[in-house]
């Protein structure tokens, strides 16, 4: 037995080691390309768990690196640690012991007394290294080689608004020592704008900035989409972004998830305090529950008396004991999952609102249409069935390619795209949601649309 284990993990590392063979020479494709300084800065954004967590304390790194002498998440000791306090009064509070400290390029993980990492953002560095975006740590100089670019990170289980919020001041922090540089050399153009490249959820937190800036809309009864983050964003690049949600964020809630091969699986009373996993959901507008024959079952996904009943999440009684040793039987009573909920349904409205006026950014996504995608599940004796043969679609095996394009469509005869979205360009891919930023096609053509087409240029506003 322990052979054939580890000659699973060896064929896993030969797997992974194969990702980075390369077919085309991007380097000397793009490298007259790359001396154009006539570009915008980049500022990548990761998705949901692509940011390590840091102790307060400590400054040991809680989420990022799984060798034997971190803390089991599966442990009393990690569950509460991971878990925000949602239960002691406030349901979106703003962090607590654990922070983000930078974003996540591979997971360190041991297993069997073998340490590897697994890559999560590597190539897509790597890729704009090749043309010749330079990485800006804190506190160093902005110029050098090349074209300055930022990594935004950010504590992913937080209110995607609130991380919105960072966004917004990350974005002005940048830019104005961007923009103080160019006076010192001569240089100034006009304020800085970025192109943003976002993967998965990370999509969410940009296009929100981009619709309302900073500024909180969720609770208003009319929501109208005013562009203020045009201000600072020119161009927008999403990959595998769920614009209309996932199942898989459903499954999570009720499951547990593992975030890769070999981690530890986080129990769903953990991502039941995270508010972002909410805000993952699939929209209200989407009929996701069926009957084993396929017809639509109409449940309110956003209710939370339903989840009570049918003992989901939170309320399932094989995570009672966790619940309690968590929260405390008082927290669990007042656990806040109503007020979770319609957060996330403010959240998708104000996503789904149709723009009255142009954006000031053009938006591009990247998303795969080849790997079997869960787009239902199906609703039999009150339980629901994940893996049903009626459930599957086409997507990244974690978003189904209408929920990356923000398909409103309800039938087949609709021939044209409807989408709250006005895409500048829509780019098919093959890869898996979390490698689709490895394959050659999605590098080969993000380094032509941010080096080879033409930069509009901001004159002091929109």
């Amino acid at each position: 037995m322990r052979k054939v284990k580890i000659f699973s993990i060896f064929l896993a590392i030969l797997f992974l080691s194969c990702q980075g063979v390369e077919y085309l020479p991007l380097g000397e494709v793009y490298r007259e390309a790359a001396k154009n300084r006539d570009r915008n800065p980049v500022v990548m954004i990761h998705g949901i768990g692509g940011a390590k967590l840091l102790e307060r304390d400590t400054q040991r790194v809680f989420w990022g690196s799984f060798m034997e002498e971190g803390i089991p998440l599966s442990s009393e000791k990690g569950m509460k640690a991971l878990a925000l306090p949602v239960w002691e009064g406030n349901p979106f509070p703003l962090g607590d012991e654990l922070y983000a400290c930078c974003p996540l390029s591979s997971f360190e993980v041991e297993v069997a007394g073998l340490r590897f990492s697994i890559s999560i953002y590597y190539k897509i560095l790597r890729t704009l290294g090749i043309g010749k975006y330079r990485l800006v740590q804190p506190d160093a100089p902005v110029y050098g080689e090349g074209c300055s670019c930022f990594s935004f990170f950010y504590d992913w289980r937080l209110d995607n608004v609130e991380n919105a919020r960072r966004f917004g001041a990350f974005l002005e922090e940048k830019a104005l020592l961007i923009e103080e540089m160019q006076r010192e050399r001569g240089e100034f153009q006009g304020p800085v704008r970025f192109d943003v490249v976002a993967h998965s959820m990370g999509g969410l937190i940009a296009r929100y900035y981009l619709r309302y800036g900073t500024e909180d809309v969720l609770d208003k009864e009319e929501i109208t989409v005013t562009w203020k983050g045009g201000k600072r964003v020119a161009r927008l690049f999403l990959i595998g972004t769920p614009n209309l949600g996932s199942l898989e964020a459903l499954r999570s809630l009720i499951q547990g998830e593992s975030f890769g091969p070999f981690l530890e699986k986080i129990s769903p009373l953990v991502l039941a305090t995270f508010p972002s996993v909410y805000q993952l959901l699939p929209s209200p507008q989407w009929k996701v529950f069926k009957d084993p024959k396929g017809n639509v079952v109409e449940l309110n996904l956003y209710d939370a008396s339903l989840w009570k009943k049918r003992g989901w999440g939170v309320y399932s009684s094989a995570y009672r004991k966790q619940a309690l040793y968590l929260m405390g039987e008082e927290g669990f009573r007042q656990f806040p999952l109503q007020a979770l909920l319609d957060r996330a349904r403010k959240f998708h409205r104000a996503l789904e609102v149709v723009p009255s006026t142009p954006s000031p950014a053009k938006i591009y996504l990247f998303a795969s249409n080849q790997i079997p995608t869960r787009e239902a599940v199906v609703v039999r004796d009150e339980k629901l069935d994940f893996d049903h043969p009626l459930v599957w679609g086409k997507g990244d095996g974690i978003v189904p390619l209408k929920s990356a394009l923000g398909d409103f469509r309800h039938s087949e005869s609709e021939s044209r795209l409807v989408s709250p979205i006005p895409w500048s360009g829509v780019y098919l891919l093959r890869g898996r949601h979390r490698e689709m930023v490895e394959e050659e096609n999605f590098r080969n053509n993000l380094l032509f649309l941010l080096l080879q087409t033409p930069v509009k240029k901001s004159k002091g506003g929109l």
